[in-house]
């Protein structure tokens, strides 16, 4: 799995649309991600480690966790 991940981050730095996220919850605990857009669908990776596969479909984002 840890190949997997600079494997992740080349092929996101090829794409177009590149984005960078920030999210914190009420907790305090933040992290952080990188994600792109291939055709409709988004790509990304966070700073777990772990891949994400979404997508949206009018106000309904559709997401899953890798």
């Amino acid at each position: 799995m840890r190949l997997a991940l600079p494997l992740l981050l080349i092929l996101l730095a090829a794409c177009s649309g590149p984005r960078a996220n920030v999210h914190a919850n009420p907790a305090g605990q933040v992290t952080t991600g990188v994600s792109t857009g291939v055709g409709p669908v988004r790509l990304g990776v966070n700073s777990n480690g772990r891949g994400t596969v979404g997508t949206r479909l009018g106000w309904l984002h559709l997401g899953m966790g890798l």
